[in-house]
C-alpha cells in the first residue's frame, strides 16, 4: 500500500508510482537481468489534496477503484491508466486542470461522452482515453498548437471525424480512433492538412468512401519517413507513394 504519509511532502513536484512501464516490454528477454514488477495499491486519494505543488502524477496500474476521476489543479502530467475508475469524465475537467500537458485515462471503465472542456487545455500535448466505454459524438471545434497524440481507440464513439482536428491541430502526429468505435461517413480530405501525421489508425469503424490520395503528399512521405495507415485489418506503410490495402 502507498503510505498516506507522502502527503507531508508539501513541496513535492513529481510523484510516479506507476506499476507498469513500456520499458519492461523493451527489456532484453535473453538477459539474465530482469526488471522487478511493482505491486502497489492505493486505497484512498484524499491525501493527495495536500500536495499543492504537485505537477507530475503517475498512478498507472495501482488498482484504483474509487469512482470518478479526481482533479488536481496544479498537475500538468496525469497518468491514471490501467485502473478501475468508472462513471463519466468530469465535465469541468478542462477548467479544473487548464494547464494539463499529458492526460492518460486509458484502460479504465469510464463512460459517457468526452467533455468539451478538454478543449480548454491549451497546453495539451498527449490525450489518451483509449480502452474505456466512452460514447457519443465528438463535436465542437478542437484547437491546440501542441497536441500531437490523440488515442480514442477501443471505445464506443460515433459520428463523423471532426474536420477541426484536421485544420486546427497542426502538430498532430498520432491519431487512433480504431476498434469498437462506430465512426461513419467519408474520410475527410482535410486529413491531408495534418502535415506532421505519422500514424493514422481508423480500422474497425463504419467509414465509407475512398481514401484521399493527397495523404501520399504528407511530409512523412516526402522526408522518406514512414506514414502508417490502418483502415482495415491490414497495416500499410506509405513511403513516397500511396499504397492503401483493404481486406
Amino acid at each position: 500500500m502507498v503510505p498516506p504519509s507522502l502527503a507531508n511532502l508539501s513541496n513535492l513536484l513529481y510523484l510516479d508510482l506507476t506499476a507498469y512501464s513500456d520499458v519492461y516490454e523493451q527489456f532484453d528477454r535473453t538477459s539474465s537481468l530482469k526488471p522487478t514488477s511493482m505491486d502497489l495499491w492505493v486505497s484512498d486519494l484524499s491525501w493527495l489534496s495536500n500536495l499543492n505543488s504537485l505537477q507530475y502524477l503517475g498512478l498507472g496500474g495501482v488498482r484504483l477503484n474509487k469512482g470518478s476521476v479526481p482533479s488536481w489543479p496544479t498537475v500538468t502530467n496525469l497518468f491514471l491508466g490501467n485502473n478501475k475508475f468508472s462513471g463519466p469524465i468530469p465535465l469541468n475537467i478542462g477548467q479544473e486542470m487548464p494547464s494539463m500537458s499529458y492526460l492518460d485515462l486509458s484502460r479504465n471503465y469510464l463512460n459517457g461522452s468526452i467533455p468539451s472542456s478538454i478543449r480548454r487545455m491549451k497546453n495539451l500535448c498527449n490525450l489518451d482515453l483509449s480502452h474505456n466505454n466512452l460514447s457519443g459524438n465528438i463535436s465542437g471545434k478542437w484547437s491546440g498548437q501542441l497536441l500531437w497524440l490523440i488515442d480514442l481507440s477501443n471505445n464506443s464513439l460515433s459520428g463523423s471525424i471532426p474536420n477541426s482536428w484536421c485544420s486546427q491541430l497542426p502538430s498532430l502526429q498520432w491519431l487512433r480512433l480504431s476498434r469498437a468505435n462506430l465512426f461513419t461517413g467519408n474520410l475527410p480530405e482535410q486529413l491531408c492538412q495534418l502535415a506532421e501525421l505519422r500514424v493514422l489508425d481508423l480500422s474497425h469503424n463504419n467509414l465509407s468512401g475512398s481514401v484521399p490520395k493527397c495523404l501520399g503528399n504528407l511530409e512523412a512521405i516526402k522526408s522518406s519517413d514512414e506514414l502508417i495507415l490502418v483502415f482495415t485489418r491490414k497495416t500499410t506503410c506509405l513511403r513516397r507513394s500511396i499504397e492503401v490495402e483493404r481486406s
